[in-house]
């Protein structure tokens, strides 16, 4: 069963399904993002992380003597995901708050307001 929500940024709406595990992507989401007029052409599509597993198994690879090499190569595989303030952050400070999608609301200014 494929998931109900974006796995880049977590919201509703048109998907594309990689063919290997349930994740779900906005057309522009994906990386790269997808045509939706190219999907009649496309047998099977699949996530970065399911593409990468894929061509590890068709080909070894030499790793790069480089203290930059596991960051840069993680952007090969990782499927991308919209930013969030992790929660013991957003918990720091008095008076803002994130609503259901993650946006902040500064909340001071909404009872100075009323």
């Amino acid at each position: 069963k494929s998931h109900d929500s974006c796995d880049a940024c977590g919201q509703p709406g048109q998907f594309i399904l990689c063919d290997r595990c349930p994740r779900v992507f906005h057309f522009l989401c994906a990386e790269p993002p997808v045509a939706f007029e190219s999907l009649a052409t496309m047998d099977k599509w699949f996530c970065r992380e399911c593409s990468f597993r894929e061509s590890r198994k068709r080909k070894s690879r030499a790793h790069a003597k480089n203290i930059f090499y596991p960051l840069i190569s993680s952007m090969e595989y990782i499927n991308p995901r919209a930013f969030a303030v992790p929660e013991e952050i957003r918990r720091q400070f008095d008076g803002i708050e994130a609503d259901a999608d993650g946006t902040f609301v500064n909340t001071r200014e909404e009872r100075a307001q009323r």
